[in-house]
């Protein structure tokens, strides 16, 4: 099974560290699924964390550890130019949906404005895809 990890998920998971978004980020250590990311995903997350408002919050240390993560622990795919047919309300997202399509990789994320994408997109929570995850036989 391939996940790609929104960078709402990395950033929560970083904040929560009891949360379904750390759980999945643990789960990555044990190959429970494949990893993937690209590289606008890993700038995305690069300049979430270096916003105003983590600092005090995340140290230097451990941007530094989630982005070696991103690189070191993900399989890096080439980043994909979204293909004009991704529905979503954030533009700047209509890349995820590429990829996830692309490499039929479900694409866990909390963005409300994604998991409300009708249709079977194999979009989903964090705390879904570690249902998905855990459940008998996956």
């Amino acid at each position: 099974m391939r996940a790609i990890l929104d960078a709402n998920v990395v950033v929560s998971a970083v904040l929560t560290p009891g949360g379904p978004a750390a759980d999945l980020i643990r789960a990555t250590a044990t190959g429970a699924f494949e990893f993937l990311t690209c590289g606008q995903l890993v700038t995305e997350v690069s300049q979430v964390l270096m916003r105003k408002k983590f600092e005090g919050v995340i140290t230097p240390e451990e941007r530094r550890a989630i982005l070696a993560l991103l690189v070191n622990r993900a399989r890096m795919v080439p980043d994909l130019p979204p293909d004009g047919t991704e529905q979503v309300a954030d533009p700047k997202d209509a890349y995820l949906i590429t990829l996830a399509r692309e490499w039929r990789a479900a694409l866990v994320t909390g963005d409300r404005h994604l998991l409300d994408l009708p249709g079977p997109t194999g979009i989903m929570s964090p705390r879904a895809f570690l249902r998905l995850l855990t459940r008998p036989g996956a």
